[in-house]
C-alpha cells in the first residue's frame, strides 16, 4: 500500500476534499497542517513543492501539487471518480464549478464592510458581480438532475464531486456562522 502525506495549513480550504476522500476511502495517511504563524511556512516546505504553494501530495517520496490534481488523482486511486471518460468530465465540471464558488466565498471573508457581508449570500441583487447564487444554484440543479434516475447518478455518495459539495456546505456554514448539520 502507498504512503501518503498530505501537507496543508491548518484549515479546510483547498486540502478539504482530499482529506474528504481518504476519509471515505478508509485509506491511510500522514495530515501535516501547517501553522504559518509558527514558522512552519515557508519554512522548509515551500522548497518542496512544484510551484511553491501548498497543498501537495506525497506519494512514497514523489510530490503532486495543485489542490484539484491532487483530488482527481485521489478519487482515480481509490475507484470514487466517474466510471466513464463522461461521467468524469460531469465530475469535473462540478468541481471547477466549486472553485469558482469558493472564489465568491474567499471575497466574502476578506469584505470589511458589514453591509456587504449581509446581503453577500441572501440578495443576489445587491452583488450583481456575485456569481455565487447562479453557481450554488447550478450545481444543485445538476445533481438533482442527474441524480433523479439512479443509472445517470452524476454525484455517489463518495464520489470526489460529492465530497467536494460536503466540504463547501460546511464552509459556507461555518463563514456564515450557522451551526452544521450532521
Amino acid at each position: 500500500m502507498p504512503s501518503y502525506k498530505l501537507v496543508y495549513f491548518n484549515a479546510r480550504g483547498q486540502a478539504e476534499v482530499s482529506r474528504l476522500l481518504f476519509k471515505v476511502s478508509g485509506k491511510p495517511f500522514e495530515d501535516v497542517r501547517l501553522d504559518a504563524e509558527k514558522g512552519d511556512w515557508p519554512g522548509e516546505w515551500k522548497a518542496k513543492t512544484p510551484f511553491g504553494q501548498l497543498p501537495i501530495l506525497i506519494v512514497d517520496g514523489k510530490t503532486i501539487g495543485q489542490s484539484k490534481a491532487v483530488g482527481r488523482y485521489l478519487a482515480r486511486e481509490f475507484n470514487l471518480a466517474g466510471k466513464s471518460n463522461w461521467d468524469q468530465a460531469r465530475v469535473d465540471m462540478i468541481i471547477d464549478a466549486f472553485d469558482d464558488i469558493g472564489g465568491e466565498v474567499y471575497k466574502f471573508t476578506v469584505e470589511k464592510d458589514a453591509a456587504k457581508k449581509v446581503n453577500f449570500f441572501h440578495h443576489p441583487s445587491a452583488n450583481p458581480t456575485n456569481t455565487f447564487h447562479s453557481r450554488v444554484g447550478g450545481v444543485e440543479r445538476e445533481v438533482q438532475q442527474r441524480n433523479a434516475a439512479p443509472s445517470s447518478r452524476l454525484l455517489g455518495k463518495h464520489s470526489q464531486g460529492e465530497q467536494g459539495r460536503q466540504g463547501l456546505l460546511r464552509r459556507r456554514r461555518s463563514d456564515l456562522g450557522r451551526p452544521r448539520s450532521r
